[in-house]
């Protein structure tokens, strides 16, 4: 079985055409300012320019690089620029992008979405826009984001080899991430960056540039007009393709890969790609949605599908939470039963857990009767097994969707000594 290496590239649907010109270039990248990477500002900006690159944020942690003490060497090209920025560094990083000033970093809270917030509005102060950067380390749950305002971008590609775009067994992907950010309704846009911090030494295992980029639609190369068509989605973000053609408008997509160009792409040494299993050489595009198409409906319809599927997910949990209370009693391994029967083709049992979660949850059981039985289980808690469940917490935590199989365990056990419906 062959091993392919996988380019990608994303894009947003916004109101693409050609008639603009684009320009390659880089967010996020380090210098020996930070104390962990090995060349100066100088040979950074030097090595982008050199590899065709037009624009560059030299985005050091918490530190401010003035462009204009930059000096680069050789024939200088026109349409080469260096954008002020800084990736604000703290319990979550983020590149201020385009600022007139070093942007503060010091506020800590442990609810992260209230230092996203913190730090979007301190780059705003400072001139600029923000962008969340490795969202997957440390690992940013997509609930941390659904209130933060005015972030309209995130790294859904950061090339440093430990950043964790593709998940694990801890972690969704970004592209998981993402499409959990947009289901929500969020306007948000992924970017893709290199993040280096290595140009002196060279290896797959190195945080080397030239690995992620973003292709920005602008009538200008300039920091303003840049940073003003990133923030509106007008760029696509790459690891290896070029596209010839991207026309998105009220009534069509039309996507063209430039295969002569993404093959001088992938022919170099920088660019590594993700190794696959599976698949024939070539360029494919692939619309990433439900069976790869546009589902078409009303909106009531809409609606009464989203209701449906909560409901379905805190009945099944219902279940689960009875099977688990059944399992205590009778001294057997829950998850490990319930991994067993979901073995069975037509078995799909969910994870014990206090059901859907989150604002459609209210929405649902005033709009759906189906909710009842399963809410009675899972989510309208009477008030003796709330405090049953506070109680047998070891962490003195009621349980929620994320509580860990012990806490799960303790709190079942407690509940089936006391003859309990949780």
């Amino acid at each position: 079985m062959k091993l392919l290496i996988f380019a990608c590239f994303f894009f947003s649907l916004v109101h693409f055409s050609f008639g603009e010109k684009w320009y390659k270039g880089n967010t996020h990248v380090h210098t020996k300012l930070c104390g962990h990477a090995d060349s100066t500002p100088e040979v950074v900006a030097q090595w982008y320019h050199d590899h065709g690159y037009n624009f560059l944020i030299l985005s050091e942690h918490n530190k401010y690089i003035d462009p204009t003490t930059v000096k680069l060497s050789g024939d200088i090209r026109d349409d080469f620029l260096l954008i002020p920025g800084e990736e604000v560094t703290g319990p979550v990083h983020s590149t201020a992008m385009n600022v007139s000033r070093l942007v503060p970093w010091e506020f800590k809270d442990k609810n992260r979405s209230k230092v996203v917030q913190w730090q979007v509005d301190e780059t705003k102060k400072a001139g600029g826009i923000t962008i969340l950067n490795h969202p997957n380390a440390p690992f940013i749950r997509p609930a941390e984001l659904y209130p933060v305002k005015d972030l309209y971008l995130f790294e859904l590609y950061n090339a440093h080899p430990m950043t964790k775009n593709f998940g694990d067994a801890h972690r969704p992907s970004t592209a998981s991430l993402w499409n959990a950010l947009l289901d929500k309704g969020m306007t948000i846009y992924g970017v893709a960056s290199d993040d280096s911090h290595k140009f002196a030494r060279w290896d797959e295992k190195y945080d080397n540039p030239g690995r992620g980029w973003v292709m920005v639609q602008s009538d200008e190369l300039s920091s303003d007009a840049i940073t003003l068509a990133m923030n509106r989605g007008d760029f696509y973000s790459s690891s290896g393709v070029i596209l010839k053609k991207v026309i998105v408008d009220d009534s069509r997509i039309e996507v063209e890969v430039d295969q002569q160009e993404t093959a001088r792409e992938l022919t170099s040494p920088f660019l590594f790609g993700r190794p696959v299993k599976k698949g024939e050489p070539g360029i494919f595009i692939e619309f990433i949605g439900p069976g790869g198409e546009v589902l078409e409906t009303d909106a009531k319809t809409a609606e009464m599908c989203k209701l449906t599927e909560n409901s379905f997910r805190d009945v099944n949990i219902a279940f689960a939470n009875e099977l688990s209370l059944l399992c205590a009693k009778e001294g057997i391994d829950v998850w490990n039963l319930i991994q067993l029967a979901n073995r069975h083709p037509r078995v799909n049992i969910l994870q014990p857990g206090t059901g859907v979660g989150g604002h459609e949850a209210a929405l649902s059981a005033v709009h759906s009767s189906l909710l009842s039985c399963g809410a009675l289980v899972c989510g309208v808690l009477p008030s003796p097994q709330l405090q049953m469940l506070h109680a047998a917490t070891p962490s003195g935590v009621v349980l929620s969707p994320g509580s860990g199989k012990e806490q799960h365990d303790a709190a079942c056990a407690a509940a089936a000594q006391q003859g309990q419906h949780v």
